[in-house]
Order: structure tokens, then sequence, then C-alpha cells
């Protein structure tokens, strides 16, 4: 505001913000909680409502060669073990990420990828019975190398699950088989890539190549995001 006859500016004062940084506030909150009326979750209690519990995995990297439940559905009042196996049926093992550009497990499907990752979750009709549950839980791990050196973790490589890589006779893109072994129905083949790189790919029974023999390949992996990088070659496959 300006004051017009001296054509100096004029200093207005405004009352102050009700709100403001540095201003002592009355917590509202606070009552109830002093008072012993908080509501948690644990104060929230359903008709027929089951409690859960989570298997973790004590590995940062690891497969999963199978998980045994049979032990755990004895605790009385053992409602049910989920796995990906069962999260898959409903098409709802892998889910999207908040931003959409990918997806992830809800729970481990075949490999764990970091330590405590959750492998199943227990229902039991109490919050004991499911924590019993998770004790007796099978679960067969394969512990695979690990990446936990920082500077080892910038490199512009890609670490690929074994089913990320799958036997296409169509693609343009091949591969020398290294090594195989079988795994049940299929076989884990070990590929060197054109550019030297190895990877490993699981590959049906019924696709029985040899040693040194050049299979197509393809990347279907939904979970891997690639971000175009100017200083690096866009692919290694080739």
């Amino acid at each position: 505001m300006t004051d017009i006859a001296k054509g100096t500016p004029e200093i207005v004062t405004e009352q102050p913000a009700k709100f403001a940084m540095g201003k002592s506030m009355k917590r509202k909150e606070d009552p109830r909680f002093l008072q012993g009326k908080g509501n948690y979750i644990d104060d929230i209690n359903l008709k027929d409502q089951l409690y859960m519990a989570l298997v973790h995995s004590p590995y940062p990297h690891a497969n999963i060669r199978g998980i045994d439940s049979s032990e755990a559905m004895k605790i009385p009042g053992a409602v049910a073990v989920v796995t990906s196996k069962e999260l898959n049926a409903y098409n709802v093992g892998w889910l999207p990420t908040f931003h959409g550009l990918d997806k992830q497990m809800v729970l481990a499907d075949g490999k764990v990828l970091y330590q405590y990752q959750e492998v199943a979750a227990c229902y039991a009709e109490t919050r004991e019975a499911a924590y019993d549950m998770i004790e007796l839980v099978e679960v067969d791990y394969e512990p695979l190398e690990v990446v936990n050196n920082p500077f080892k973790a910038m490199k512009d490589d890609v670490l690929l699950r074994p089913d990320d890589v799958v036997h296409d006779d169509a693609s343009p893109v091949t591969a020398e088989v290294i090594a195989k072994a079988f795994r049940g129905a299929e076989f884990l083949y070990t590929l060197r890539l054109a550019s030297g790189a190895s990877v490993l790919s699981l590959v049906p029974s019924h696709h029985n190549h040899a040693i040194g023999e050049r299979i197509g390949i393809r990347l279907e992996a939904d979970h891997v995001v690639a971000y175009k990088r100017e200083d690096a070659a866009m692919s290694k496959c080739g």
C-alpha cells in the first residue's frame, strides 16, 4: 500500500495467522490416548475374523524348492497356509506397483529376491495359533549368490530369474547351451549369450538340447523395467 500524498510506502501490519510455525498449538488427539480410549487395530474384533502371520525368508537370494505346510495345518485353529501357488491360481500372484511400471510378487514365487521376503501367509482363528503355524511351515531353500557390495550393485547388469528367459525357436536371439541339469519336469539350462554373459533358463523337458547347441530365446519378465541410458548399450543379448 502506498501513501499517494508522500509517495512513500506505508507499512501495513496484519493480524498474525492462526496457525504458524513457532506458535504453540493445543493438541487435540492426546486426551483419548492418555485416558486409554485410543482405538488400535488390536481393538477391532469382527465376527469370524481370522489372524495372519507371515513366513519370511532367512536368505537374501534363494530358490524355493518346495513348501510343506502339513505340520502347520495340525495346529488347533489353523485355517489355511497360502503361498504363491494359491495366489497364481487366482491370477493375483503378481500385482502392479504403485507407479504402475512393473509388477512385484505378493509372496515369493519360486525364488526369494531379498532378505526377509514374505514366502507364505498363515491364517488361523487366533493370533497365537497363526504365529505357531509359521514355526512349522517347512521351506526348502537353495541359497544363491548375493550382491552385497554397493559398488558391485552399481554395475550395469540385470539379474534375471531362470523363468525370465524363455526358449523360443522362432526368436532371432540365440544362446549356446553350456550346462544343463534336470529338475522335475524341466531342464535348468545355463546359456552363454553373444555378449559372453551367462543366464539361466528353465526349459520344458521335451526340449532336450545338447551341450554346445544354440537355441532361440526371448525375455519374458514383467517385473523387469528397462530405462534408456545414453552412455550404455541398450541390449547385451545381441
